[in-house]
């Protein structure tokens, strides 16, 4: 029980500082026309939650326990229902355009997007890896350069985390969560094809048809255990509710405080129930509970907060950079880390994704927006390139930039 009321004394703490920063001017929170539903208030506290899981992990490996999931389906939840949750969000953000019929120019310009999005944060957070492993190697290159210089392309692009310098487990200096980015990045590679597929698929069956049909198909493929579609049956939780919300008497249903207790009734038996968050039943609870933030539902007001707001923004870097803290705070210092550090380590943990928010993210944010616009208007100003049409359908909502 201790430990729950740490848990609230950080996310507390958390909350404090997202305002403190919010009220002095340093953050401004997104336009509400720019925003899709509550998902920018509901996306820190995943990430602190994927923060949580990991401080009990460290809390095992201190005690002599290997470094996997915690013991107890609320404990091993707090990570994977929170990734998963991570995943349907990108459905979401970017279903909209999976129902444009987007041009080969504008698609060049999302991926350039995706790209400045994701990459320099990685960039930096495989820096602070750097000096870390060689802090502990005594500034010794243990490996050859030929090996250092593959290692460090493999961490850059996403694709593994090999270990640095003859470091063991260099991995878990960022909690290993880049395996989640991998998911993410297929998904983005599939877009164009998803698109040109449901363009067909669109004038034949409605569109919530054929993606409860894919629904239902992966979730009988995981039931045989088959693993493969584990990941991607989240995503289309994602477009599924996207277009559910799109009917009006769906979307006013959802933001009724009836269907924020019914939300919360299954996210209290995901993690208690479920023990893991990749299996039948999780994608259904995680989906009741999900599918009204997307409507606007604030959850009694907690995800319209502005400190959330601010804590969504910073998600990315409170995900990617958590990591680091811990592994400075459990594995570096020299004193015995307690449970107690979780109220220092995570508010610095909020604090260093603010600073790299600010200047990384964002400056990397507008040149990827630049970037993509001249690659946009050059294809559209080419003779040989011309815009197609889109589809009759509804106007998509502007679609703030994914966290996972």
């Amino acid at each position: 029980m201790w430990i729950a009321f740490l848990i609230g004394g950080t996310v507390l703490s958390c909350i404090l500082l997202g305002h403190a920063v919010y009220r002095v001017g340093w953050f401004k929170i997104p336009e509400a026309a720019r925003r899709v539903g509550c998902i920018d208030g509901l996306r820190g506290y995943l990430a602190l939650t994927v923060f949580f899981h990991h401080c009990i992990i460290w809390l095992y490996v201190l005690h002599g326990k290997s470094w996997n999931a915690p013991h107890g389906n609320v404990h091993a939840n707090a990570g994977q229902a929170s990734v998963a949750v991570f995943f349907m969000i990108t459905g979401v953000l970017f279903y909209p355009k999976i129902m444009r019929r987007l041009s080969d120019g504008e698609w060049i310009g999302h991926f350039i997007s995706r790209i400045c999005r994701l990459t320099p944060l990685m960039w930096f957070a495989t820096a602070a890896v750097v000096l870390v492993v060689l802090y502990q190697n005594e500034f010794q290159l243990v490996s050859p350069p030929s090996a250092i210089i593959i290692c460090l392309a493999q961490w850059l692009s996403f694709y593994s985390l090999p270990n640095l310098f003859g470091h063991a487990h260099t991995e878990r200096i960022i909690a290993g969560v880049t395996w989640s980015l991998v998911y993410e990045w297929g998904f983005y590679i599939l877009l164009p094809g998803l698109s040109r597929l449901m363009s067909f698929i669109r004038i034949r069956v409605r569109p919530i048809i054929a993606l409860l049909c894919v629904f239902f198909y992966f979730e009988w493929l995981i039931y045989r255990h088959y693993i493969g579609p584990r990941y991607y049956v989240l995503f289309v939780v994602g477009m599924i509710v996207a277009e559910a919300v799109k009917f009006d008497k769906i979307a006013a249903a959802l933001r009724s405080p009836w269907a924020a207790l019914i939300g919360l009734t299954a996210l209290v038996c995901e993690f208690v129930f479920c023990p893991t968050a990749f299996a039948v039943l999780p994608p259904l609870l995680l989906g009741i509970f999900f599918a009204p933030v997307v409507a606007g539902n604030s959850y009694f007001k907690l995800l319209s907060l502005p400190a959330s707001i601010v804590l969504g923004e910073i998600s990315y870097g409170i995900y990617l950079l958590h990591g680091i803290v811990l592994y400075v705070g459990f594995g570096i210092l020299t004193y015995a880390p307690g449970p107690t550090i979780m109220l220092l380590l995570g508010p610095l943990a909020v604090a260093l994704a603010m600073f790299t928010h600010r200047f990384i993210e964002i400056p990397a944010i507008d040149f990827g927006r630049r970037l993509a616009k001249k690659v946009q208007h050059h294809n559209l100003s080419s003779p040989r390139q011309t815009a197609k049409p889109a589809l009759a359908a509804t106007s998509p909502q502007p679609t703030p930039e994914s966290a996972s």
